[in-house]
């Protein structure tokens, strides 16, 4: 398969880079802010598969040519490649290790253990992990608590590989240390930031 070298070859990113990118980052910080929360995404990207239209907002959005990018198997495509290298500039990393940004599907094992979790004295220095889902409901069998949340939120997200909460838990489990994530489906995204407890619902 050959890498497209030309700008017609590229799916379109933005219409409008500056509006639609600001729109999309205020859905973001939504979704940050209250944990849990499904928000839609503005925008109607066309992104090579398999990236739906709200994780590439969220790509666009997010990263730059100061950003370290990782992509899971699934989504290391030459089609998707050269849309995330034109429209962000980014650099592609093959260790996750070094990520600010990890991008996976659902269905395949998130590296979140060799993620960086940020230092004591930089916790910031730590990675997001965007992860693309099917379903994406704030009604669901996880039960969350933590700061942005009144009492408990509920979410339903899927799917997600064996082990997902475990690990997420173990990466958490230091704070300030630790990685956000968000969830992204075909037009909306949820948040998890490290402060998150998830739990599954009783009653």
């Amino acid at each position: 398969m050959s890498i497209a070298t030309h700008s017609a070859d590229i799916a379109a990113g933005f219409a409008d880079p500056p509006v639609d990118s600001a729109q999309v980052f205020r859905a973001v910080i939504d979704a940050m802010s209250r944990p849990g929360k499904v928000v839609p995404v503005p925008g109607d990207l066309d992104p090579p598969a398999p990236m739906t239209p709200a994780l590439a907002a969220v790509v666009l959005t997010l990263a730059d040519f100061d950003t370290q990018l990782w992509l899971s198997p699934e989504f290391a495509t030459d089609e998707v490649l050269a849309f995330l290298r034109f429209h962000t500039g980014a650099s592609l990393v093959d260790d996750p290790a070094d990520a600010a940004f990890a991008i996976s599907l659902g269905r395949e094992k998130a590296p979140i253990a060799d993620l960086p979790r940020g230092t004591p004295a930089y916790p910031d220095r730590s990675a997001t992990l965007i992860v693309q889902v099917e379903t994406l409901d704030d009604d669901g069998p996880l039960r969350l608590t933590g700061p942005g949340i009144r009492q408990e939120s509920r979410l339903d997200v899927a799917p997600l590989p064996e082990g997902f909460w475990q690990a997420r838990a173990d990466a958490v489990g230091d704070f300030p240390l630790g990685i956000d994530v968000i969830f992204a489906s075909r037009t909306h995204v949820a948040a998890l930031p490290r402060t998150t407890k998830v739990s599954e619902r009783r009653g």
